[in-house]
């Protein structure tokens, strides 16, 4: 199977692209990422593939020309449902549209932040790396209560701050590669989640996620400094009751929170049940390691 995805920078879609990568032995599959400036009657031609993920903003007419002369069948992520000719054999929404897709439910996901085990699973601790506290600005926008939140922890614990966002804080230390990333997560003792899902990754490596404004109850949140304060008092200090907490977001992770669940989910939406298998037993595969 030929499986073809845009070159985009969405997290989502990294995600899915990262394990799909791992996945090609065992699910006998071949990943294809193409630059999203591309025409999309040039990938089919030239890639000629089974299985395409799309955005709603890249589809055209050229969909229902390329299903005249190539054999395939594509995903979209959409807010609505699509009017072509040729249809999607799925879809994958976000909480905010999916009752737009209630005549289409049988054949909808649901976007889920996920820990991105493929690219993190081998973050290892160092010793240039090894911190209190990890942040990182990615994928958020950084505003007057993020700051106050840096210049709190920058203040009181050894803090390292990463990302594309350059900030005027010594502990800034540049931008970083997914598995410089990993290893900063793995060499601290908290991740603080300003809002871009840090926490997953986080509560994959057992390093204490600590969620700004967070909303799952699994997870220890904060609206205010004073509540950072008391959880990293305990996290810090890596108590019992942190070796426990990490023990059960981690558990919740490999539970149904990766993104080899997400890649799995697609393949049983298209009924390629086998795929869908083989994906769940890649995760097992690691977590046993």
């Amino acid at each position: 199977m030929k499986v073809a995805l845009p070159d985009l920078p969405f997290a989502y879609l990294r995600g899915i692209a990262s394990a799909l990568k791992t996945l090609e032995e065992e699910c006998e599959l071949e990943l294809f990422m193409w630059n999203s400036t591309k025409p999309l009657m040039d990938v089919f031609d030239e890639i000629k593939p089974d299985l395409v993920l799309l955005y709603q903003n890249q589809l055209d007419i050229s969909v229902n020309l390329a299903a005249q002369d190539f054999n395939f069948e594509y995903i979209v992520f959409s807010a609505s449902p699509i009017q072509l000719q040729k249809q999607p054999i799925a879809y994958i929404t976000d909480s905010e549209h999916v009752s737009n897709f209630i005549n289409y439910q049988k054949n909808t996901l649901l976007v889920k932040p996920s820990a991105n085990v493929a690219q993190i699973h081998n973050g290892k601790k160092s010793s240039i790396l090894n911190s209190d506290i990890c942040v990182f600005n990615n994928d958020i926008q950084i505003g007057i209560e993020h700051l106050k939140i840096l210049e709190y922890i920058t203040a009181k614990y050894n803090t390292k701050i990463f990302g594309p966002q350059k900030l005027e804080f010594p502990q800034y230390m540049g931008d970083f590669t997914i598995f410089e990333r990993a290893d900063a997560i793995a060499s601290s003792k908290a991740c603080i989640d300003l809002g871009n899902f840090d926490c997953l990754d986080a509560a994959y490596l057992k390093t204490a996620p600590v969620v700004f404004q967070g909303a799952h109850s699994l997870y220890k949140n904060f609206n205010s400094i004073q509540e950072l304060e008391e959880i990293l008092n305990n996290v810090i200090n890596h108590t019992d009751e942190t070796v426990d907490y990490c023990n059960s977001v981690y558990q919740d992770i490999i539970r149904n929170q990766t993104f080899y669940h997400r890649v799995a989910e697609i393949f049983n939406i298209i009924n390629d049940n086998d795929r869908s298998t083989e994906c769940l037993n890649k995760l097992k595969e690691l977590v046993s390691c």
